[in-house]
């Protein structure tokens, strides 16, 4: 028996729904058994939903353009709203994408019979509503598919959706722009990555870490239950997390066709964003050949549906950059590491050539996002632009402000002097008032100026230090003397952090012996110090008003600075960090840190898995490291169980003495 449901190659028409029922009796075709599944399956979508049921009454409304990347779940959403649509009366027609972006010549008169046919079937109560998915896979037919669709009935709604966004061609005409609305199609929720957890049969244990990997995509929470529950239903292994990575990695990824576009992908999954001379510098680095220049490279990367345009580059999608890097990690490790080495020493050289207060470090962070260590200090957002900028005479006051809040009138007063003298070295964080300063000195030599007139108790220490290490010809110092965040003060936040990244490029365009910064609580900063293997010492403390504060000296002659941070989290075999002894408290992070990390490499911890280890090891009780990590106790137990596995600890302390 026929199903007068569908018709044609190239669409598939609705003109009835049948009521999901437990039975089989009122199931006509396996069609209506599997839209009955779909249908109970289906998931969350609320708002979208809201939006095409608030747009099918409306019918100067023609067209709702849904965006979203790969795995969001854009086909399944335009399945429930077909289904809705011709509960409420309304016919539609689904075009198969597929088969018009293939055969664009022959599909098309095709295509243009159907939609007279199902035009002429219009009923005077059913608005007609056609959806098209994949829309991005159209390209040059898109047009076209366009300009057939524009000789239907005036109240049609048209429903679309693709990885790209609305075609230019669209979002300028403004007919068109009066008569659509676009709508850009996000993950799920917690709540409903957790409900469609349920609706496959996922214990409530082992979804923390489903969720945790597939961060609310459905493709990925799909292939990772099925994983889960065929192979070990309580929880995800690592050869399980392979298998998913796998499989999204042969479902969304193009297969490269010749050594100069594998170069293209493998730079497009590590990098933060991709740019044309990004590629340009990764091939010399690799000595790819190419037989066109990498800008051409680019514009084909550029053409690839999981890509999407960001004011810096190129970025993949979410899914599709998980399964190009697990690729490239699986398959070709040493490939892997030197263009990750690559990128790092081209991001410390942009900082270097660029010299501008919008520089940031963020690029570094992006490499650094999953490194256990890091993780304790980057934020989980690096700011896209650094927020300094040179201050203006109408920031002094405020300046001045903000130093006898965190400071003190003794320190305000002192600031005052150098605002005097070199406000040009003053720079500030606008915002709702001001919400940071940075000021820094080149100094020259014992003898500078700035370190002869001024009452600064700091001096003293920074002439003596320059008298007993003298600057040779060439070489130069920085003094920081204030820098602090008006919520934060120094602490190592992400505010913070984005002035540090400003000190960063200042240093960096140096030859520089060494450099100062005033701290009052440089104890905060010292695990930092230490995982990175920065050269420090405290040169002396000074009393100020009400609070101490501490003289620091970086040694750049030990370890440049750009060897610091091309080599981030990395200590050279042998080399002994050359810094002051922290506090009791600090040196047991710092000794935990470096076991945890041993250990995470030794039995293959997952990143999260070594951050919930590392605070347990430091005495944090389940409430206090889902509050940390903003996550719940059960996930953190649940993590405690699986270190428990893979070390075979039987107890937290048995746990424990294996990091000893």
């Amino acid at each position: 028996m026929k199903d007068p449901a569908y018709g044609g190659k190239l669409g598939r028409r609705d003109s009835r729904v049948r009521p999901a029922t437990s039975g089989l009796t009122n199931l006509a075709t396996l069609a209506d058994r599997l839209r009955s599944e779909r249908q109970r399956s289906f998931v969350g979508r609320g708002a979208e939903i809201a939006i095409f049921a608030r747009l099918l009454s409306d019918e100067t409304s023609s067209l709702l353009f849904v965006s979203g990347g790969a795995g969001v779940g854009k086909s399944a959403l335009l399945q429930e709203l077909q289904r809705l649509a011709v509960a409420a009366g309304h016919r539609a027609l689904s075009i198969d994408v597929g088969l018009l972006a293939a055969h664009a010549t022959l599909a098309m008169p095709a295509l243009r019979d159907q939609l007279a046919a199902f035009t002429r079937e219009r009923a005077d109560d059913a608005r007609a509503v056609v959806f098209v998915d994949a829309f991005e896979r159209l390209s040059d037919a898109g047009e076209a598919l366009f300009a057939e669709l524009e000789g239907m009935a005036a109240d049609v709604l048209l429903v679309v959706a693709s990885r790209r966004p609305l075609p230019t061609n669209l979002s300028l005409d403004p007919a068109w722009s009066r008569l659509l609305q676009k709508h850009e199609l996000a993950p799920f929720s917690p709540e409903e990555a957790d409900a469609f957890l349920e609706q496959r049969d996922v214990l409530p244990d082992a979804r923390p870490a489903i969720q945790e990997l597939a961060q609310g995509f459905p493709l990925a929470l799909a292939v990772a239950s099925e994983v889960l529950v065929r192979d070990d239903p309580l929880r995800l292994t690592v050869a399980g997390m392979q298998e998913v990575q796998h499989t999204l990695s042969r479902l969304l990824c193009p297969a490269a066709v010749s050594h100069a576009q594998q170069l293209a992908l493998d730079v497009c999954s590590i990098a933060r964003a991709t740019t044309a001379e990004l590629v340009e510098s990764m091939r010399q680095a690799l000595g790819v050949e190419l037989q066109s220049d990498a800008q051409d490279l680019f514009n084909w990367l550029s053409q690839q549906s999981f890509v999407q345009w960001h004011p810096s580059g190129l970025q993949p999608h979410f899914l599709v950059r998980m399964a190009l890097q697990s690729r490239l990690r699986l398959d070709r490790p040493r490939r892997f590491r030197t263009l990750t080495q690559a990128l790092r020493e081209y991001s410390v050289a942009e900082l270097v050539s660029a010299q501008n207060p919008d520089a940031d470090l963020g690029n570094l962070y992006f490499l650094d996002r999953n490194v256990p260590m890091a993780q304790r200090w980057l934020p989980s957002e690096a700011p896209s632009t650094n927020p300094l900028q040179p201050a203006r005479s109408g920031d002094r006051a405020r300046i001045l402000e903000l130093i006898a809040q965190r400071e003190g009138a003794e320190a305000q007063a002192i600031a005052a002097t150098y605002l005097q003298r070199d406000g040009d070295q003053f720079e500030v964080a606008h915002g709702e008032g001001l919400g940071g300063v940075l000021h820094h000195v080149a100094l020259e030599s014992a003898t500078s100026q700035v370190l002869l007139d001024r009452k600064d108790p700091a001096v003293p220490l920074l002439r003596q230090y320059m008298a007993q290490h003298p600057l040779e010809p060439g070489e130069s110092a920085v003094l920081f003397r204030w820098f602090l965040d008006h919520e934060h003060y120094q602490s190592p936040s992400p505010r913070v952090l984005a002035i540090t990244a400003r000190q960063t490029q200042l240093l960096l365009g140096r030859k520089l012996a060494y450099s100062f910064c005033i701290f009052r609580q440089p104890e905060d900063w010292v695990a930092l110090w230490k995982d990175l293997n920065v050269p420090w010492e405290v040169l002396g403390r000074f009393r100020l008003g009400e609070h101490e504060y501490s003289v620091l000296a970086f040694m750049w002659r030990r370890r440049t600075l750009r060897d610091v941070l091309v080599n981030a989290w990395r200590r050279p075999d042998g080399e002994v960090p050359a810094v002051e002894a922290a506090l009791s408290a600090d040196e047991l992070r710092v000794k935990v840190g470096e076991r945890v990390a041993r250990l995470a490499q030794n039995i293959k911890l997952t990143p999260r898995e070594a951050e919930i280890l590392e605070q347990l090891c430091l005495g944090y009780n389940f409430e206090d490291i889902a509050r940390n990590l903003s996550i719940r106790p059960r996930t953190v137990k649940f993590h405690q169980e699986n270190l428990l596995r893979k070390t075979g600890a039987s107890s937290r302390v048995e746990l424990f003495r294996k990091l000893l």
